[in-house]
Protein backbone atom coordinates (compact mmCIF):
# COMPACT_ATOMS: atom_id res chain seq x y z
CA UNK A 1 0.00 0.00 0.00
CA UNK A 2 2.83 2.35 0.87
CA UNK A 3 4.35 1.90 -2.65
CA UNK A 4 1.08 2.40 -4.17
CA UNK A 5 0.67 5.55 -2.62
CA UNK A 6 3.77 6.78 -3.53
CA UNK A 7 2.84 6.16 -7.36
CA UNK A 8 -0.91 7.79 -7.34
CA UNK A 9 -1.77 11.43 -7.90
CA UNK A 10 -3.49 13.31 -5.90
CA UNK A 11 -6.30 13.35 -8.90
CA UNK A 12 -6.76 9.74 -8.65
CA UNK A 13 -9.78 8.01 -7.33
CA UNK A 14 -9.18 5.03 -4.73
CA UNK A 15 -11.60 2.10 -5.14
CA UNK A 16 -10.55 -0.69 -2.52
CA UNK A 17 -13.34 -3.18 -3.04
CA UNK A 18 -14.25 -6.77 -3.97
CA UNK A 19 -12.90 -8.43 -0.94
CA UNK A 20 -13.43 -7.33 2.71
CA UNK A 21 -9.57 -7.74 3.66
CA UNK A 22 -8.49 -5.45 0.72
CA UNK A 23 -11.06 -2.40 1.57
CA UNK A 24 -9.89 -3.19 5.72
CA UNK A 25 -5.80 -3.13 4.98
CA UNK A 26 -6.40 -0.46 2.17
CA UNK A 27 -8.64 1.85 4.72
CA UNK A 28 -6.04 1.41 7.51
CA UNK A 29 -2.68 2.19 5.73
CA UNK A 30 -3.59 4.24 2.90
CA UNK A 31 -2.33 7.96 3.22
CA UNK A 32 -4.56 9.96 1.04
CA UNK A 33 -3.41 13.34 -0.92
CA UNK A 34 -5.12 16.23 -0.52
CA UNK A 35 -7.40 16.49 -3.25
CA UNK A 36 -7.66 12.67 -3.87
CA UNK A 37 -10.82 10.38 -3.52
CA UNK A 38 -11.42 7.19 -1.95
CA UNK A 39 -14.70 5.65 -2.30
CA UNK A 40 -16.44 3.19 0.08
CA UNK A 41 -19.51 0.83 -0.78
CA UNK A 42 -20.35 0.38 2.88
CA UNK A 43 -22.74 -3.03 2.49
CA UNK A 44 -19.69 -4.56 0.25
CA UNK A 45 -20.09 -6.24 -2.36
CA UNK A 46 -20.26 -9.93 -4.14
CA UNK A 47 -17.36 -11.51 -5.69
CA UNK A 48 -16.59 -9.51 -9.03
CA UNK A 49 -18.44 -6.55 -7.80
CA UNK A 50 -15.43 -4.10 -7.76
CA UNK A 51 -15.11 -3.52 -11.48
CA UNK A 52 -18.84 -2.54 -12.23
CA UNK A 53 -17.91 -0.28 -8.95
CA UNK A 54 -14.95 0.95 -10.44
CA UNK A 55 -16.06 2.01 -13.80
CA UNK A 56 -19.39 3.70 -12.13
CA UNK A 57 -17.00 6.06 -9.80
CA UNK A 58 -14.62 6.47 -12.54
CA UNK A 59 -17.86 7.93 -14.75
CA UNK A 60 -18.77 9.87 -11.62
CA UNK A 61 -15.74 11.89 -11.06
CA UNK A 62 -15.92 13.23 -14.85
CA UNK A 63 -13.17 10.41 -16.03
CA UNK A 64 -10.80 10.69 -13.46
CA UNK A 65 -8.09 7.77 -13.18
CA UNK A 66 -9.60 5.22 -11.12
CA UNK A 67 -7.74 2.39 -9.48
CA UNK A 68 -9.67 -0.76 -7.85
CA UNK A 69 -7.56 -2.52 -5.29
CA UNK A 70 -8.77 -6.06 -4.80
CA UNK A 71 -7.80 -8.43 -2.51
CA UNK A 72 -8.23 -11.24 -4.72
CA UNK A 73 -5.48 -12.61 -7.16
CA UNK A 74 -7.84 -13.14 -9.99
CA UNK A 75 -8.85 -9.80 -10.25
CA UNK A 76 -6.27 -8.14 -11.43
CA UNK A 77 -7.33 -9.04 -15.14
CA UNK A 78 -11.07 -7.45 -14.02
CA UNK A 79 -8.38 -4.46 -12.91
CA UNK A 80 -6.81 -4.33 -16.54
CA UNK A 81 -9.80 -4.07 -18.20
CA UNK A 82 -11.50 -1.37 -15.75
CA UNK A 83 -8.54 1.05 -16.53
CA UNK A 84 -9.21 0.52 -20.57
CA UNK A 85 -12.70 0.72 -19.83
CA UNK A 86 -12.29 3.97 -17.81
CA UNK A 87 -10.21 5.08 -20.60
CA UNK A 88 -12.25 4.52 -23.17
CA UNK A 89 -15.34 6.37 -21.01
CA UNK A 90 -12.98 9.43 -20.96
CA UNK A 91 -12.01 9.63 -24.41
CA UNK A 92 -15.96 9.53 -25.34
CA UNK A 93 -16.84 11.57 -22.63
CA UNK A 94 -14.42 14.08 -24.34
CA UNK A 95 -15.48 13.86 -27.11
CA UNK A 96 -19.09 14.08 -26.53
CA UNK A 97 -18.10 17.45 -24.91
CA UNK A 98 -16.77 18.54 -27.68
CA UNK A 99 -19.69 18.05 -29.73
CA UNK A 100 -21.65 19.86 -27.79
CA UNK A 101 -19.53 23.05 -27.63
Amino acid sequence: IEQLCGQLTAEDVIVPESSGGAGEITYQAFRLKQGQKMKNAAGLGSMGFGLPYTVGACLANGGRRTVLINGVPEAIVATVISVAVCKALKAYMNKRASADA
